[in-house]
């Protein structure tokens, strides 16, 4: 489980949910996505004002490797309609695939100017400052969590002060966000992986255990949790047990390299 911004929400999904929920006179082309980029050029001078068409391209361009023409496909349609939060959505999520995590905090921002209401893009802006161990994380949280917040993110806005609070070393209180984020919705398997992290990293791995037990009872899918509680029995001296789940595992996702690495170190 990587604690930055593969983030619990997703730039990408959002933009991409939108797009398919337009209609095809929206999209207004009926273009086959395997059309070359000069087709997309003609097209978009056609029909300049069709969001579907601008998001579709730009996601090709990004599919195809090309980032920086998928952000001069977005920039272009800034350029035309500055308003559109979308646009300003979709620009961050590139620039973040780009690594330039200060322009992508100036898209969202911009976003938010133009639509304060989108409480999923203040949780992208507050995850991206945990990341970058920035105190505006908090800020963020108590802010979805003050009494005018949206009662629907509770559960995420304490599990983004949990994030911010392990980067930077404050560990205990992570397990309390953590902990916070599961009272808030008790099917939110990522506080559970993240709170038995920080207990198996402070050498609790009994304790550790226990929580990667509970969350399994919640989804019995989840490939990070076979592969922690395999590290806790490993740690314990179980090693056929913590084959088996390094196994298991891998069977739910074989990129697992930890989990590779585990069956390797014990199968030998």
């Amino acid at each position: 489980m990587q604690k930055s911004l593969a983030i619990k929400h997703s730039l990408l999904a959002i933009v991409f949910i939108f797009f398919s929920c337009q209609s095809s006179s929206d999209r207004g082309t009926g273009q086959p996505s395997d059309k070359p980029a000069i087709v997309d050029s003609v097209l978009l001078s056609r029909f300049p004002d069709s969001l579907a068409l601008r998001l579709d391209i730009s996601n090709r361009f990004e599919t195809s490797g090309d980032l920086r023409a998928a952000l001069r496909v977005i920039e272009s349609g800034l350029q035309r309609d500055g308003i559109q939060p979308i646009l300003w959505n979709r620009k961050a999520a590139l620039l973040l695939s780009m690594q330039d995590t200060t322009g992508a905090i100036g898209s969202l921002l911009k976003s938010l100017a133009v639509s304060p209401d989108q409480t999923d893009i203040l949780l992208e802006l507050g995850f991206i400052h945990a990341d970058r161990r920035d105190p505006a994380a908090m800020a963020v949280a108590e802010q979805i969590l003050s009494p005018g917040g949206d009662p629907k993110f509770q559960a995420e806005a304490h599990y983004l002060k949990g994030i911010y609070l392990g980067n930077i070393g404050r560990k205990a209180e992570a397990i309390q966000a953590y902990d916070n984020a599961i009272r808030s919705s008790y099917t939110f398997t990522d506080a559970y992986i993240e709170k038995g992290i920080l207990l198996f990293e402070q050498g609790s791995t009994d304790a550790a255990r226990a929580v990667f037990e509970k969350v399994l009872v919640v989804n019995n899918s989840l490939s990070d949790a076979y592969y922690w509680r395999g590290r806790c029995k490993e740690s314990n001296g179980q090693r056929t047990a913590a084959l088996e789940d390094y196994r298991r595992a891998l069977s739910l996702d074989p990129e697992l390299r930890g989990a590779q690495a585990g069956e390797k170190r014990l199968s030998n």
